[in-house]
């Protein structure tokens, strides 16, 4: 006899129980080297870090459940090409809201961008790796301790929204904070330099 499955566990995908096992880890060592970078300063690179765990989980979701996605895919106006290993951060956001994993509004009346929108603000820190990139984006460098602060806080919002959908909870309100609890991320910042008295 064949054990049946709750109706609450997600359906697998096409990803072999070996590349699922592996993007876990991929997302954990990714947010583990994501704060090592920036318990260093090293912002561009935790930035990058965090984006690429963000893609790893993202990519989970989508062969979790596959058929749900391939129903959303289906209505979308710009459709990704190949198959979900081949499919980029762009791609795997749009999906997510597509989906409805992911409100892109919030707040009163929604008129506020939610964690749907905001997880393209990751993406493009993210995609600050590529200089042309940067040249359309910032005017300066480095990048600051707030815009690390910033993208964990993304990632971890759109998280804790996933697991909303994988833990069977009720339907997510848009409305939702896209925030996580606040001072969960730790950044070394310069901090002032006392000014010397000047001896009398």
């Amino acid at each position: 006899m064949h054990k049946k499955s709750s109706s609450r566990e997600p359906k697998r995908g096409s990803l072999s129980d070996v590349e699922f096992r592996l993007l876990t880890k991929i997302a954990v060592r990714y947010e583990r080297e994501a704060k090592k970078c920036a318990s260093v300063r090293a912002y561009y690179a935790a930035c990058i870090m965090i984006g690429g765990a963000l893609e790893a989980i993202l990519l989970q979701m989508c062969d979790l459940f596959e058929d749900d996605v391939a129903q959303a895919v289906s209505n979308l106006p710009r459709k990704p090409t190949g198959s979900i290993d081949r499919w980029g951060l762009n791609d795997l956001i749009r999906i997510a809201v597509a989906v409805g994993w992911l409100p892109p509004r919030r707040g009163q009346h929604l008129a506020e961008p939610g964690v749907g929108k905001l997880a393209h603000l990751l993406r493009r820190l993210r995609n600050l790796s590529h200089p042309r990139q940067h040249l359309r984006e910032l005017d300066d460098v480095p990048l600051r301790a707030a815009s690390y602060r910033v993208a964990y806080a993304i990632f971890d919002s759109v998280r804790d929204w996933l697991w909303l959908k994988i833990a069977g909870h009720a339907p997510m309100e848009p409305n939702r904070s896209p925030f996580g609890p606040p001072n969960r991320v730790v950044v070394k910042v310069p901090r002032p330099r006392k000014k010397r008295r000047k001896s009398s």
